[in-house]
């Protein structure tokens, strides 16, 4: 039961992953007109991922970080740049 648990926090995070990453880059805004969005999200997922903590599978035996730390710390990052999410519009 546990590993089925396991299982599902990691399907879970990757999903959460993948949709924060194909998310509309409409729903970034900064008001800075000199703010360049890709550089920013490309230098913030970056250091996201080196300050990640590792994780060790040993089902596939392979290190990786820690994807919804990755998530964070990215959008940490992003609104330390005067990055805002803003709501989705219709």
């Amino acid at each position: 039961m546990r590993r089925s648990a396991v299982h599902s926090a990691r399907a879970l995070a990757f999903a959460l992953l993948a949709a924060a990453c194909a998310g509309d880059r409409a729903n970034w805004v900064n008001p800075n007109p000199a703010a360049d969005y890709d550089r920013d999200r490309q230098t913030c997922a970056a250091q996201a991922e080196a300050l990640s903590p590792a994780t060790y599978d040993p089902r596939s035996r392979a290190v990786t970080s820690d994807p919804l730390e990755t998530l964070r710390l990215g959008d940490q990052c992003m609104r330390g740049r005067g990055w805002r999410l803003a709501a989705p519009k219709p």
